[in-house]
């Protein structure tokens, strides 16, 4: 795939985990996926939410970049866009598309998603955020918590594509909570140290991620419920 590139068919955005400054996992996985896909780097874009106070600071923030990068003449909608979402970027790629509502009760533009690729995402709410909540992001992250079960909700009218991953071993999320209810992720085996923070570094998945966004036929053919978190 290094070397023989192929062109995207939209622009690919990678939105961060919690916390995570850009040079952790940011710009890691986006140099990957452009050398994987198109070679060109400004066809990817990579937003850190390591300053957001909330899941929809993150939203809002990660909307204002896209339209900078790649402004829409939709009032209401961004341009169309891939997006590949580390742990908590795939809630915050979920509720850009969900809500256009800010904090402070005005309204944004809403994320167009045609597939949202998550990767060891807590979509049934993080196993540490069950046992430790430090902010409002951790809080939004516990199992049961308002902000899930309104992304829930939500997908009652999805229209674009997800596409879960997990690694089993993961002692911060959980693999059997990297998909949302009803559903099952891709996975596989995980180190027993550092399963999640290394997750998005995973070859197997980044590869798997970059043949789908290239047209072609994926690795992962069968999603199931993992074994054991």
């Amino acid at each position: 795939m290094r070397h023989d590139h192929k062109p995207l068919e939209r622009p690919l955005v990678i939105l961060g985990g919690y916390r995570a400054p850009y040079h952790v996992q940011v710009r890691v996985l986006t140099g990957r996926m452009v050398s994987m896909t198109s070679g060109v780097r400004s066809d990817a874009l990579g937003v850190s939410f390591f300053f957001d106070g909330s899941l929809e600071e993150s939203a809002d923030w990660a909307v204002t970049i896209i339209e900078r990068q790649w402004p829409s003449d939709d009032p209401d909608w961004t341009v169309e866009v891939d997006a590949i979402g580390i742990s908590m970027g795939g809630l915050v790629g979920r509720h850009a598309w969900a809500s256009d509502l800010r904090t402070d009760g005005t309204h944004r533009k809403r994320l167009r998603l045609k597939r949202l690729f998550t990767v060891g995402t807590p979509h049934r709410g993080a196993c540490l955020a069950d046992r430790l909540t430090i902010d409002k992001p951790t809080r939004e992250m516990r199992a049961g918590s308002g902000f899930l079960r309104a992304l829930d909700a939500a997908d009652a009218d999805r229209d674009y594509e997800l596409i879960c991953y997990a690694r089993t071993n993961d002692e911060i999320v959980g693999a059997t909570r990297s998909s949302p209810e009803g559903m099952n992720p891709y996975w596989v085996h995980g180190p027993w140290l550092f399963s999640h923070q290394t997750i998005a570094r995973d070859w197997r998945i980044a590869v798997d991620i970059a043949r789908r966004l290239r047209g072609e036929a994926p690795f992962a053919l069968e999603t199931s419920a993992p074994p054991h978190d």
